[in-house]
This record gives structure tokens, C-alpha cells and sequence, in this order.
């Protein structure tokens, strides 16, 4: 048998012993925090984070749980809102602007908050910078 044969048969066979997921992960369910200072339209439509994560195939109501706290435009409620969230155990919690990661961040350093619409996110703490994967 040749070096390149005996190669193939042995990256199959690890590939085989390999551990495989076990049910619960492959089925397991990821829970998205929305904290939004306003007023969600009722019913809820996807934004555009909800449709990227769409198509990257965690679709709603099968993979991934959407939980949405809404301050409904009175700021003082968002620290409230994302002590909710962090008590819904979230994978990760997404916001907006400001005042939204000024309220998650104080309500958790340990759940990872996504924002979109930070005006100086170095400046006000909330990153170290803006190469990629430098966050904290």
C-alpha cells in the first residue's frame, strides 16, 4: 500500500473516532438578548441582524430564541431591561446605540454585547479598539 493510500485510510479512520456531538448539542438552542431604548413594531419584524443570522441558518423558533426588551423611549427602564436579559441567561445580548450598552454593560461583563450604532466606541470605554476581535 503507498504512503498516500495508507494517508487517506488513516484521516478517515480518526475522522471516525473522532467524538461526535452529543443530541443536545446538535440540537441546542442559542438565545439573543434585544435591548432596544425604543418602541418595537408590533408584531416584531426581523431587522437586518435578525436576517443575516437567518441566513447563516439560525432561523427563529428553531435554532435560536429571540428575547426583546423594549424601554418603549424611557431611558431609565433600559438598566432594568438588560438585568432581564442577563436573568434570561442569554448567549449574547445585541443593541443599537449608546445608552443601550451603557445599560447592558452595567448589567453584565460576562455576556457578550453586539452593538451597531455607537458613536465612539473607544472613547466611551467600550472597546479598546477597533481592530477586529479587540473588544472587551
Amino acid at each position: 500500500m503507498n504512503q498516500r493510500r495508507r494517508l487517506i485510510i488513516a484521516l478517515g479512520a480518526s475522522a471516525l473516532a473522532a467524538p461526535l456531538p452529543s443530541l443536545a448539542e446538535a440540537q441546542r438552542v442559542y438565545r439573543i438578548g434585544l435591548l432596544f431604548s425604543g418602541t418595537f413594531p408590533n408584531p416584531p419584524r426581523p431587522g437586518p441582524f435578525i436576517l443575516e443570522l437567518r441566513s447563516l441558518g439560525y432561523v427563529e423558533g428553531q435554532n435560536l430564541t429571540v428575547i426583546r426588551r423594549s424601554a418603549d423611549s424611557d431611558l431609565n427602564r433600559l438598566p432594568a431591561l438588560a438585568r432581564e436579559l442577563v436573568e434570561e441567561n442569554v448567549d449574547v445580548i445585541f443593541v443599537y446605540s449608546t445608552p443601550e450598552v451603557q445599560a447592558a454593560r452595567q448589567a453584565t461583563s460576562t455576556i457578550p454585547i453586539v452593538f451597531s450604532a455607537v458613536s465612539a466606541p473607544v472613547g466611551s470605554g467600550f472597546v479598546q479598539s477597533l481592530v477586529k476581535g479587540d473588544g472587551h
